[in-house]
């Protein structure tokens, strides 16, 4: 960032105080969904506790209701729509653990 800064390239100006972020209907989406996503990762934590500590209290031993808990909350957060990438992540590591 420094020799970006010092340097002035033409092209490669991110970091500088004359980078502007591109005005795209992907940045737009991805700033007005910005507040929404934040709620939505909220809930979907909350969820995941309170899936994982019920199935805990009811006598399952740890690993199981660690496990329905990451899949209640990988599933709200596909229904959501906005979290493509992450679910695809979160699945593979459900995979991966079982």
């Amino acid at each position: 960032m420094e020799a970006i800064a010092t340097e002035n390239p033409r092209h490669n100006v991110m970091g500088t105080p004359c980078y502007r972020t591109p005005d795209t209907p992907a940045v737009r989406r991805r700033n007005a969904l910005a507040a929404i996503r934040g709620q939505y990762l909220r809930q979907s934590e909350t969820l995941r506790s309170e899936i994982a500590n019920a199935a805990y209290e009811a006598g399952y031993p740890w690993p199981l209701p660690d496990r329905m808990g990451r899949i209640a909350e990988t599933e709200f957060l596909h229904r959501t729509g906005i979290f493509v990438d992450s679910v695809k992540r979160r699945r593979k590591a459900l995979v991966n653990s079982a």
